[in-house]
């Protein structure tokens, strides 16, 4: 039982990150096909090792539900990381604007 467990905070680990790369570099139009390829790998490595039926599907249902959860994650850092840049060059512009007054 532990080994199944290890596998799926593993596979949990790896769907959240690879949502998050995703959501980091792309637009929500590739987390579909995205999603079909990870369900598909999973499945086939489900078979390949011998799990049971409740186990492939836990382990599908998992990868499933977790990318796009690491995708809005990654959406979010990605809108926090704009919006510090733009503060950054809008408090740059105001103290050159000031050292130009004075």
């Amino acid at each position: 039982m532990g080994e199944i467990s290890n596998a799926m905070i593993i596979l949990a680990i790896l769907s959240l990150s690879f949502g998050w790369l995703l959501g980091q570099f792309f637009k929500f139009q590739v987390l579909f096909p995205a999603i079909c390829v990870v369900a598909l790998i999973v499945f086939a490595a489900s078979i390949a090792l011998g799990d049971t039926a409740l186990q492939t599907v836990l382990k599908l249902a998992a990868a499933i539900w977790l990318m796009p959860v690491g995708y809005a994650f990654g959406q979010i850092l990605l809108h926090i990381a704009v919006l510090m840049r733009s503060r950054r060059k809008v408090a740059a512009g105001l103290a050159s604007l000031r050292a130009r007054r004075d």
